[in-house]
């Protein structure tokens, strides 16, 4: 118990000595944290909340034009953010028109340029304006929709055209085939049209040839016919002056 006795006055000594240094740094060391200016009878140094004050006012003279700047730049974006809105519908329906639209109704527009500058639209809020456009042949240009069916349509016909060439093309190789003499599979001999046509034109050769000879024998036919004729003819004279002499004798 003496022991113990003793550590408790220890430990009350050493506590005591703490709270003397803590008393003495607070008497010493302290913040005034009052807004008390300069005492000049004693010479205290001003309250610790004068300076924060006046740090605040200077602050708050920097944050009063700033928060004017802010608000006015708020309103112009809240404005621009509400024209914006309208600008992606008028947009968005532009962009429907070109892909979609009936030129026939509402003609294609584009953009109109002056100086490499959109020229704005007062009547249209001030977007760009727009002009109704042609092609290079002065032709109104059509959605993009029409021009993608008329596309497909030239795409099928192409198809239908190329289809009808590669047939044309295999019939053309047939033919092709049968102008040449081949030898077959079973070793006959398949004659092409170009030796068929070659013989055709010898047999019409040997014909004219026939026919001229026929021509030829013809004539001397018909010749040997007059003569013949003539030879009768000479005859029956003869023999009617030899009836008339025999009549001439009997008598």
């Amino acid at each position: 118990m003496d022991l113990f006795g003793k550590i408790l006055v220890l430990a009350n000594f050493a506590l005591s000595l703490m709270m003397a240094a803590i008393g003495g740094a607070v008497l010493f060391y302290r913040v005034d944290w009052s807004d008390a200016p300069t005492d000049a009878a004693t010479g205290a140094p001003p309250g610790e909340l004068v300076a924060r004050i006046a740090k605040v006012k200077e602050l708050q003279a920097l944050v009063t034009p700033a928060d004017a700047y802010w608000r006015e730049t708020r309103a112009s974006l809240l404005a621009q953010e509400e024209r914006r809105k309208g600008d992606e519908i008028w947009y968005a329906a532009e962009l429907e028109h070109l892909k979609t639209g009936d030129a026939s109704k509402k003609p294609i527009l584009a953009l109109v340029f002056d100086k490499g500058v959109t020229t704005p639209d007062p009547a249209n809020n001030g977007r760009p304006q727009m002009a109704p456009v042609a092609d290079r042949f002065g032709t109104p240009l059509r959605s993009l929709v029409w021009y993608n069916q008329q596309q497909g349509a030239v795409n099928a016909d192409t198809t239908t055209v190329l289809d009808k060439i590669d047939k044309a093309s295999q019939e053309d190789k047939t033919l092709t085939s049968l102008l040449l003499t081949e030898k077959q599979a079973d070793g006959s001999i398949l004659r092409g049209l170009l030796d068929r046509i070659k013989d055709e034109a010898s047999k019409q050769d040997g014909i004219a040839k026939e026919d001229e000879l026929v021509f030829l024998t013809e004539g001397q036919v018909r010749a040997d016919s007059q003569l013949l004729l003539l030879r009768k003819t000479a005859l029956e004279k003869r023999v009617k002056e030899l009836e008339k002499t025999g009549a001439a004798a009997g008598q």
